[in-house]
């Protein structure tokens, strides 16, 4: 995770060519490091060691970043507090989590107001199962901020251990009532009430969720294709779904159509579905991406190319035992 990518500053706008700016909104990082550097060598400048940052980021060279980060906060420790939340995460993932909370406190005494450092802060104390710490952190920000979702979300989420399923969705639904457009809540609620098979109350959500966000939202479309999926409606469901992937909805909505395809015989269809989605498959379901794939290039016929995607399949997830078993299926079927 990087810090939200930084526009380009007007006061380094002011003082070098058109070309900077061009490579670096076009993504040519090469270029843009080529020109930042020769800028930061006539001037050093905070702003350029944060930009800098960004390009290292992208071109993967994390090494480099960090340096341009803790360069910037040399320069000025009020820049950003962007450069803060990157070198904590940085830290935390290197295993450094002591090294992470220092970084966060520094940027907190500097940016007070930084809900993003509180977050952080938080999901690093719940990260290393400090639960006191991290509720305290997230009650005073939401004390701060009634209707941010992000907060009150994860409070929930930190809650949840100690309460009922019946006390869980009541204090979602008082949630989902003060921000009923928030995506992240709207799901996080209906997957709650359609686990419990409370199809009256998923429509209830799928309704106000329409109503704060609009009927052509992608996430109450693929919602209300699982209720419809659930109850065994599938050729609404496909419908449903169809809509979510039309409104620009993700590409695991592709894939859920995609099964939904499958199980009702058109794998040829599926397998459209899946290469529309492309590289852009999640990487929490590439290899049931690739184990659908296999099993549609299956029923088409075509042997080999299952085949591959299975073994796709199992190099993604060793543990997966979907493609191992299609795989001795096709072995047994005599397709060695």
């Amino acid at each position: 995770m990087h810090g939200p990518w930084r526009p380009f500053p007007c006061r380094i706008q002011d003082s070098t060519s058109p070309q900077l700016l061009i490579a670096y909104d076009a993504g040519d990082f090469e270029t843009a490091i080529a020109r930042l550097n020769s800028l930061q060598a006539r001037r050093r400048s905070a702003d350029i060691a944060l930009l800098l940052a960004d390009c290292y980021h992208a071109l993967g060279r994390s090494t480099e970043s960090q340096d341009s980060l803790r360069e910037a906060l040399a320069l000025d420790p009020k820049v950003s507090w962007t450069p803060y939340a990157d070198l904590a995460h940085d830290a935390e993932e290197g295993g450094n989590v002591s090294q992470a909370r220092e970084i966060l406190a520094q940027g907190r005494a500097l940016f007070p107001g930084s809900r993003e450092l509180v977050l952080a802060a938080a999901r690093l104390e719940a990260g290393q199962g400090n639960q006191t710490s991290a509720r305290a952190l997230l009650e005073a920000l939401v004390a701060q901020r009634p209707d941010d979702a992000e907060a009150a979300l994860l409070l929930l989420g930190l809650r949840a251990p100690g309460l009922s399923s019946q006390a869980y969705r009541a204090e979602m639904w008082k949630l989902f009532d003060r921000v009923p457009s928030d995506g992240k809540v709207f799901l996080t609620l209906a997957s709650s009430l359609i686990a419990s098979h409370d199809w009256e109350s998923a429509g209830i959500a799928i309704h106000q969720h329409e109503i704060a966000h609009g009927a052509d939202d992608p996430d109450s479309l693929a919602i209300r294709a699982l209720v419809y999926a659930m109850q065994g409606k599938e050729s609404r469901a496909v419908d449903s779904l169809a809509q979510a992937v039309g409104q620009g909805g993700e590409a695991r909505y592709r894939y859920d159509l995609a099964v939904l395809l499958f199980r009702r015989g058109d794998p040829q269809e599926a397998l459209s579905q899946l290469a529309q989605a492309g590289g852009d498959a999640p990487p929490d379901i590439r290899a049931r991406f690739e184990t659908l794939k296999g099993r549609c290039m299956s029923a088409t016929g075509d042997i080999p190319g299952a085949r591959n995607a299975f073994l796709r399949a199992q190099a993604l997830d060793p543990h997966a035992l979907r493609p191992a078993m299609e795989l001795r299926k096709l072995e047994a079927q005599g397709h060695q």
